[in-house]
């Protein structure tokens, strides 16, 4: 277990009113979470209210994104760097990883308005985490 991305997914999204956090969430729907027994489940950022397709589930170790038929996984130790663009920080809902393998991944993050965007909250997680180095 990483406590110190759980603490600080803790901090980052406790008033973020999209993402539920793992204590918060009801027990029949952690049983449909693709979470592995070698992670912790930090809570669930919900792009569409109650859509577990087109949410983020956030564990200690990565995220999980994606509907059942194409799902994704990103380990924090694979991301390289977190960003979005510059000119659309506040239409656009897409944060842009650049991975390890020299691949990029694209997190969805829809909700908040303008300044209060979801998406600039999500952004600082990710970037946060991999300062920490995350193994």
């Amino acid at each position: 277990m990483n406590t110190r991305v759980i603490i600080r997914g803790n901090q980052i999204f406790r008033k973020t009113t999209a993402f539920t956090l793992a204590d918060q969430i009801d027990a029949d729907v952690k049983r449909t979470l693709p979470v592995s027994d070698d992670e912790t489940l930090v809570g669930i950022y919900w792009n569409t209210s109650d859509e577990l397709s087109t949410a983020v589930i956030v564990t200690d170790v990565g995220l999980h994104m994606g509907a059942s038929d194409a799902p994704r996984f990103v380990a924090y130790s694979e991301i390289r760097s977190v960003g979005f663009k510059p000119e659309n920080k506040t239409t656009d809902d897409n944060i842009y990883l650049s991975l390890s393998d020299g691949s990029e991944a694209l997190i969805v993050v829809s909700r908040g308005e303008g300044k209060f965007r979801d998406l600039c909250d999500f952004a600082r997680f990710l970037m946060r985490v991999v300062e920490l180095d995350v193994q």
